[in-house]
């Protein structure tokens, strides 16, 4: 079992260059399984330019094969890619209403061992038994009607830009229906830089520092001690090993993927995309809300230390965990304001936000 040793420095506001050009990132082993890829825009293996060669037979989006979406063929190399710049709006809002999402029966779903936390490489996943009657859900305008949530994932820094700007984090949730040839993400880019404890967030931290083994599956020990949500924990308390059992949710059974604290805008930016990792499949409605969810600098540290000194550790060189920024080419790509449709609370009184 990996032992943290995160020290009391806060870091900084992590702001790479958008071609993510690292000078110092280490060669990769030239030993790697089949369908290893990487981040690093020098390598000219398994790198970002030349993803479009990566063998995508077993990828980890394999499982929405039953549901019927297209994973198995490599598109990394197809136009209408994932993620863009969020800058250049050309459309106007298509929608005439906010996605109403319900957060499920957290509850039910954790007994039932319908909700497991994995660390990998590339990012923090919470994965989801979309087929539960009971997990999250969201209908959205658009032909979007009870979409569940099949997965979450964190990555650091931000898949997206708005203007250019890179943020130090994403949190996206990715939703499902079997009779749809499409998913439907919603996203929200996360920014540290004003030092905000978020409660609700650190709850899915701490649940990720239970986790003792990198990629899917992974294994959880019960016999760890949950680091405490209000001192925004520094992973000092050392991991036991049980590797015989399924990993479980150490969430509270109350809890929301969609709460304001990490949701915190009805308005969002919308294009057509890819997944952001091979395959590449162009099958993913993106919905990238406008406004950041608002993190500590310690959360934000402790993200950076899961991925990079946790589990997973060795795995890929370097801070960078994302795609470049892709070309739009002439992507549609619009924008959905007040102006566009008032909230539900507004107009009917319900999905208001807690006093």
């Amino acid at each position: 079992s990996w032992q943290p040793s995160v020290t009391s420095t806060l870091p900084q506001m992590y702001t790479p260059p958008l071609d993510h050009a690292e000078e110092d990132l280490p060669l990769v082993d030239r030993n790697q399984s089949k369908g290893y890829y990487n981040f690093n825009v020098n390598d000219f293996d398994f790198g970002p330019k030349v993803w479009s060669k990566i063998d995508v037979t077993n990828n980890e989006y394999s499982h929405y094969a039953k549901v019927g979406l297209k994973v198995s063929k490599n598109l990394c190399g197809a136009t209408g890619q994932t993620p863009i710049d969020l800058t250049h709006v050309n459309r106007n809002c298509k929608e005439f209403h906010q996605i109403r999402a319900r957060g499920g029966k957290w509850k039910n779903l954790t007994k039932e061992g319908e909700i497991t936390f994995h660390i990998l490489p590339s990012h923090l996943r919470i994965q989801i038994d979309s087929d539960h009657p009971k997990a999250p859900r969201a209908d959205s305008p658009g032909g979007f009607v009870e979409l569940y949530a099949d997965h979450v994932e964190i990555t650091t820094p931000s898949l997206h830009t708005m203007n250019g700007v890179r943020f130090d984090a994403e949190y996206s949730i990715y939703h499902v229906q079997g009779s749809l040839s499409r998913i439907l993400v919603m996203s929200v880019v996360i920014d540290a830089s004003q030092n905000i404890h978020n409660q609700q967030f650190q709850k899915v931290l701490n649940a990720f520092w239970r986790v003792d083994n990198c990629g899917i599956p992974s294994v959880q020990s019960e016999h760890v001690s949950q680091p405490d949500e209000n001192d925004g924990n520094d992973g000092s308390s050392n991991r036991g090993q049980n590797p015989d059992k399924t990993p479980k949710a150490s969430i509270p059974s109350k809890f929301n993927l969609y709460n304001t604290e990490m949701v915190p805008s009805i308005y969002w930016y919308a294009y057509d995309g890819s997944l952001p990792r091979p395959p590449c499949s162009k099958i993913a409605n993106w919905r990238v809300y406008d406004t950041p969810m608002k993190i500590s600098y310690l959360q934000l540290k402790q993200i950076k230390y899961l991925l990079e000194s946790g589990p997973c550790q060795n795995k890929e060189g370097g801070q960078v965990h994302v795609r470049p920024i892709q070309p739009s080419n002439g992507r549609r790509v619009w924008k959905c304001t007040p102006e566009d449709f008032l909230s539900d609370c507004e107009r009917f009184g319900t999905l208001c936000p807690a006093p």
